[in-house]
């Protein structure tokens, strides 16, 4: 049985995200903007992407996140994936979700993957990331197990065969 990872309509097979995984150093072609208003968890986020070799840019809340993504549309370059905490004072994850899904389109860019990271575990916390447009919803503490899946994720979308 082969295990098949799906994304923007396409479909994968673990051998050739593993041959994606093997041609690409993620460092050289993937960044990742972690956001979260406590250091420490931005200090975990950094230690996981360095041992996956992924480059790593941090924003302490929502407004600094979504300046981030608009700066670096500016420059010609996006981000592949965003790591989003979901409760923060200044903006919330939820908010800066929707502005960013707001600036992608309006700027006609192509839509981040956006993963909300809670420490909640409800249900409704889950369903209210989906809805502002996240991709996914996470527990923390982010596994280097995950942010690897979700890399080989996205990466795919990004590289074709």
């Amino acid at each position: 049985i082969k295990a098949r990872v799906k994304y923007q309509k396409r479909q994968w097979t673990v051998d050739q995200v593993t041959q994606i995984k093997l041609k690409y150093s993620y460092e050289e072609v993937f960044t990742v903007l972690g956001v979260d208003d406590t250091d420490f968890h931005l200090e975990i986020l950094q230690k996981i992407a360095k041992n996956n070799r992924v480059k790593l840019e941090t924003a302490n809340g929502g407004e600094e996140a979504v300046k981030k993504v608009s700066q670096k549309a500016e420059q010609g370059l996006l981000f592949h994936l965003i790591l989003m905490d979901i409760i923060m004072p200044d903006l919330d994850g939820y908010e800066a979700t929707k502005e960013i899904r707001s600036y992608e389109k309006h700027n006609k860019l192509p839509a981040c993957y956006i993963v909300g990271l809670t420490a909640d575990q409800g249900e409704q916390v889950k369903a209210n990331s989906l809805k502002c447009g996240m991709n996914e919803c996470l527990n923390k503490p982010l596994k280097a197990e995950q942010l690897q899946r979700l890399i080989q994720i996205v990466a795919v979308s990004y590289t074709h065969l």
